[in-house]
């Protein structure tokens, strides 16, 4: 072979051997691209199992969303406390720019398993990390239902740190901003107060996640508290509550989840530890212009090594529509009811047992889903009044429904008789006319019935103290309450409950009826329990209406909106660490706050109120025909009506009238205050008398 042809073999040769490395790296190109769509498909789906696992395990998606809203079938809200929070994307190092936005995943951060998340500022990324705050507040308060949630914002920055949070209602909230180092004083007093008395109900379980999961109908709410510029604001003293509450988890085993922005050119004042407060919490912080880290035990410097963190710091174009579905959250309806347990009763006829010599206890609602709460009075309390109070709509007339319907399936009207008085034409009471135990129902707002009404109360303290004077002499015993004539007679005298709603309307002015009032209740409240009379005042607001309550023991409130109006109902600011509709809290031991007792009013359907009234007048017409139905009505209806003239109407009935030749009574109409007879105007056979 000569040298011209060894040199073509060889060429071709070379030629034949690049071809096939390049066959070969187009076979390994295609077998990578196949493989890289093979790991992004896998990784999509990964993504897909994770908001799956959310939405089965029933937390809300809202959480790792972007709040673009492009997927936003799949979102909704749940009492489930999302143990993950979207904090920005996770961006892979190392990774051809091409594909880098497809292995673009969410950073969800597992803040409820930290004590506390602090982000540590720079000198370019203050708003980013307040913006980045922001997001996360939407998210959860999207995540969960109104009422499951309080939000409290430590603004200190002049407000400007959480500006776009301002325009949410401050009802969903359930907290706010705080821009002055007062009120940050009293927020960390309050959460102190919510972290010892959730923890205390923490018996079997180690969290309040766990504790809801099991409670069911009866969840209670998460508490978010986000503190823009750190140290700012902080006294020692501020700092010893604060860390006393992060440190061992101790805030977050209750529910309350702390995020902090760190300002490290802020000097701290003295006793205010930084550090301190780094090692019991988990820190992300900047580490480059485009990426963050984190100090947390689940994320592994080979983790931070293998991804940039984005954080993210812009609101989204439809930040509108996320304000609009966050100020449009219903309140959640409480479905706990008695009703069905008075069905039953009713069917088993299984009513009417309760006896009343010691006392009444009226079901009302429930402390948790298996223990229900009671109106006692007297048994084994020294209560005999109550005061109630609370915003609109916040479940009043409801728990009124449930005092009055339920203590008459309790008790006979023989044992109960109720004074039911509305004093600003509302019409919770209207349905009662004809429940056998009402002896004087108001449902207008006549003052000067109203007046009378207690008039009447005192009037009949009066009359059984006399019949206790009488059956004292006949029998030669002490006589002095309720107890000891129904023991000592065997003969039945009915407690009275008497309900006033919008009481201070009675008290409002200067007129005969407002000047008189306080002189009313006084003698009611002090003498009126011996004699088996009680009183449940309701008030949506007293202001500053000068009424008599100090003697008052049991005290009720739903929802208030500030300190004073708290403290003067219920002895404390209970009121405003409610957050649903229908919750209250009820206090008996001097307004002590850790005496206060929280409940879920229980569920009344209205409806059902005429034929259980029915059922009722049926049965006791036939179980007690000697002893007739006798009600005092005030409807607002203006006009006198003769036909409720009981004794014109006798006569015109046997069609006896007698021959009078002294005097002649003409009926002229029905008086406006409570007395069996209608008012007439008497003529006499005597001189200048007609």
């Amino acid at each position: 072979m000569d040298g011209t042809s060894f040199n073509l073999n060889g060429i071709q040769y070379m030629n034949s051997l690049i071809n096939q490395l390049n066959e070969a790296r187009r076979k390994a190109l295609v077998n990578l691209k196949k493989r890289r769509e093979d790991l992004l498909t896998e990784l999509n789906a990964k993504i897909g199992a994770i908001r799956l696992i959310y939405t089965q395990e029933g937390c809300s998606a809202y959480s790792m969303s972007d709040l673009s809203f492009e997927e936003a079938d799949y979102q909704g809200e749940s009492v489930v406390l999302p143990p993950y929070i979207r904090l920005g994307s996770l961006v892979p190092v190392n990774t051809e720019e091409d594909i880098k936005d497809q292995l673009t995943v969410p950073f969800l951060f597992p803040y409820s398993e930290a004590n506390a998340t602090l982000l540590l500022l720079s000198p370019n990324n203050a708003r980013n990390i307040h913006i980045n705050f922001s997001l996360v507040a939407l998210r959860l308060m999207l995540s969960l239902p109104r009422g499951m949630f309080k939000m409290w914002f430590v603004d200190n920055n002049y407000g400007r740190d959480f500006n776009v949070i301002s325009q949410i209602d401050k009802n969903i909230l359930n907290g706010g901003i705080i821009t002055n180092p007062s009120e940050l004083r009293d927020l960390l007093d309050s959460l102190i107060e919510d972290m010892i008395s959730t923890n205390q109900k923490l018996i079997t379980e180690d969290t309040l996640t766990e504790y809801n999961a099991l409670e069911g109908h009866l969840p209670q709410p998460y508490t978010f508290v986000f503190i823009s510029q750190f140290p700012a604001s902080f006294t020692e003293d501020a700092f010893a509550k604060l860390i006393n509450m992060i440190e061992n988890g101790r805030a977050a085993k209750a529910g309350i989840f702390f995020f902090i922005s760190i300002n490290k050119d802020i000097q701290p004042a003295k006793g205010v530890d930084l550090e301190r407060l780094k090692e019991a919490s988990s820190v992300i912080y900047q580490n480059s212009p485009v990426d963050y880290e984190v100090q947390h035990e689940a994320f592994s410097k080979e983790w931070n090594d293998c991804f940039d963190i984005v954080l993210d710091a812009q609101f989204p174009d439809k930040i509108e529509k996320v304000l609009k579905l966050i100020n449009g959250k219903k309140e959640e309806q409480n479905s706990l009811t008695l009703v069905p347990v008075y069905q039953e009763r009713l069917r088993n006829a299984d009513i009417w047992h309760g006896d009343s010599t010691d006392g009444i206890r009226i079901p009302i609602g429930f402390r948790d889903a298996k223990n229900v709460q009671y109106l006692e009075f007297g048994i084994d309390s020294d209560d005999y009044y109550g005061l109630i109070g609370g915003l609109p709509r916040m479940g009043k007339t409801n728990l009124l429904h449930n005092i009055i319907m339920w203590g008459a399936m309790e008790y006979s009207p023989l044992e109960l008789n109720y004074y039911l008085i509305d004093c600003k034409k509302g019409t919770g009471f209207n349905g009662y006319r004809g429940l056998p135990h009402v002896s004087i129902l108001s449902v207008s707002n006549d003052r000067e019935f109203g007046a009378s009404a207690l008039d009447n109360l005192i009037l009949e303290m009066e009359r059984r103290a006399k019949l206790f004077k009488a059956k004292s002499d006949e029998k030669r015993v002490s006589i002095d309450k309720i107890q000891d004539y129904r023991r000592v007679t065997n003969e039945k005298m009915p407690r009275i409950l008497a309900v006033v709603d919008e009481f201070q309307v009675l008290f409002e002015g200067n007129d005969k009826i407002a000047r008189s009032m306080h002189d009313r209740f006084d003698k009611l409240i002090r003498e009126g329990s011996a004699f088996g009379i009680s009183i449940i005042l309701c008030s949506q607001g007293i202001g500053r209406v000068d009424v008599p309550i100090a003697n008052i023991t049991w005290r009720l409130s739903f929802r208030l909106q500030s300190s004073a109006e708290s403290q003067r109902i219920l002895g404390n600011d209970g009121a405003l660490q409610l957050t649903r509709k229908g919750q209250a809290v009820m206090n008996n031991k001097n307004g002590d706050e850790s005496q206060n007792i929280f409940f879920q009013v229980a569920k009344f359907d209205g409806d059902i109120i005429y034929s259980l009234i029915d059922i009722l007048r049926d049965k006791f017409r036939k179980e007690h025909a000697q002893y007739p139905i006798k009600q005092y009505v005030s409807d607002g209806d203006h006009n006198g009506h003769i036909e409720r003239n009981t004794a014109l109407m006798e006569r015109l009935e046997s069609d006896h009238f007698e021959v009078n030749d002294r005097f002649c009574d003409i009926f002229i109409g029905e008086p406006a205050f409570i007395r069996d007879g209608h008012a007439f105007v008497r003529i006499r056979r005597e001189q200048s008398s007609n």
